[in-house]
């Protein structure tokens, strides 16, 4: 794969300048991706082209591959790369993914096929974009291109920065020249404490020697670099959760869990819910070996004086996924002469999860939200 790439690049800068349109990789400033996250997204890829006679099409296809692919110091292809898998949302039973590619300004005029591509997951860290069809703009012109809504596994990623090679395939050829900057970069993403009721450091969940509904213990949870935490959608608030507004303007940055999102978009292929997290970050506390008879509370709302009180708790499966449902209070308890609302865990075979989701952030800050559980 490789070298077909070096071996095209070469051939296609030996012919005539001017009359080649020729594009280079230009990818945004890298994404700090969460350690723990299973469908991060990474920076947009903006393809710079120039030259070719004026007007002439360019059909083809062009294909990307994902993961730590470079070597310092120099920086050649890795002949042992480490892959990363892309996990974005494909279209139920077939290989169409959310990832697309926009041809020039598409805010106001979106048409597939024209200036919409919709990717193809043509393996565990590929995605292809077949049947383009491009226009040359000629000498000191230029046309852009973006790749957008990718997103990868940085859980299980074991390289280090995530890298982009891209291999087009095109009538004429089309000079395309990689970038070795990285899309995105790994971080933790969260930083959790649990305290006591009074806020000093806990090791543990020792049940009280009365229990009685007393507020036990803090769970905090901490951003690990801002904008770690993010809503939904645009549209997504405390008041509306349910509320989705399009994120259509291409390399504009919403500060949520979306990406570039256009609900007119036809549905063929699910290509209007590309871009479209299915929920907003979750913060999740799971417990273990409780004793029979035991009752975990949770309170149903980040404390007072906490993230702008907006993680709210939330239906969830084992694993915190699932539609946003809140979770109604069932009773009151007092925490720090304020009165919360809780409600009891699902406790099965000794084990529980508790899970609320981010409904509301700051952009410019960097957020910590605390919760509170109680044992009956």
């Amino acid at each position: 794969m490789f070298r077909s790439l070096l071996a095209f690049t070469l051939l296609a800068s030996s012919t005539t300048f001017g009359q080649v349109m020729t594009c280079g990789v230009n990818p945004g400033p890298p994404t700090l991706t969460r350690a723990e996250g299973l469908a991060e997204r990474v920076s947009d890829i903006v393809i710079t082209c120039t030259g070719g006679q004026a007007g002439a099409t360019y059909t083809g296809s062009l294909a990307l591959f994902l993961g730590d692919l470079y070597t310092p110091p120099l920086y050649g292809l890795n002949p042992n790369p480490t892959t990363v898998d892309i996990t974005g949302r494909l279209s139920p039973g077939s290989t169409y993914s959310e990832a697309v590619l926009l041809v020039g300004d598409v805010s106001t005029n979106p048409v597939v096929g024209v200036n919409v591509f919709q990717g193809v997951q043509s393996g565990a860290n590929a995605v292809a974009f077949y049947n383009l069809t491009l226009t040359a703009p000629g000498v000191d012109q230029t046309l852009t291109l973006r790749i957008t809504n990718l997103r990868v596994d940085v859980k299980d990623f074991t390289g280090g920065a995530i890298q982009l090679l891209i291999f087009p395939s095109t009538t004429p050829n089309i000079g395309v020249s990689d970038s070795t900057a990285p899309l995105a970069i790994k971080a933790s993403g969260v930083l959790f404490a649990l305290q006591t009721a009074a806020g000093a450091p806990a090791q543990g969940l020792p049940l009280p020697s009365a229990p009685g509904g007393a507020l036990t213990h803090r769970l905090q949870f901490t951003e690990g670099f801002a904008q770690s935490f993010r809503k939904r959608n645009t549209g997504t608030s405390v008041a509306t959760p349910a509320v989705l507004a399009d994120q259509s303007v291409p390399g504009t940055d919403y500060h949520t869990e979306s990406g570039f999102y256009d609900s007119l978009l036809p549905s063929t292929n699910s290509l209007n819910q590309a871009g479209l997290a299915s929920q907003g970050t979750r913060l999740v506390a799971r417990f273990s070996n409780v004793p029979a008879g035991v009752n975990l509370y949770v309170t149903t709302a980040a404390l007072p004086g906490t993230g702008a009180a907006s993680a709210f708790l939330t239906a969830a499966d084992s694993t915190g996924a699932g539609a946003y449902a809140a979770v109604a209070q069932t009773g009151t308890a007092n925490a720090g002469g304020t009165t919360v609302g809780i409600a009891p865990l699902t406790i099965s075979n000794g084990s529980g999860t508790a899970t609320w989701e981010i409904l509301d952030a700051d952009p410019d800050a960097l957020e910590s939200y605390t919760d509170r559980k109680s044992v009956v």
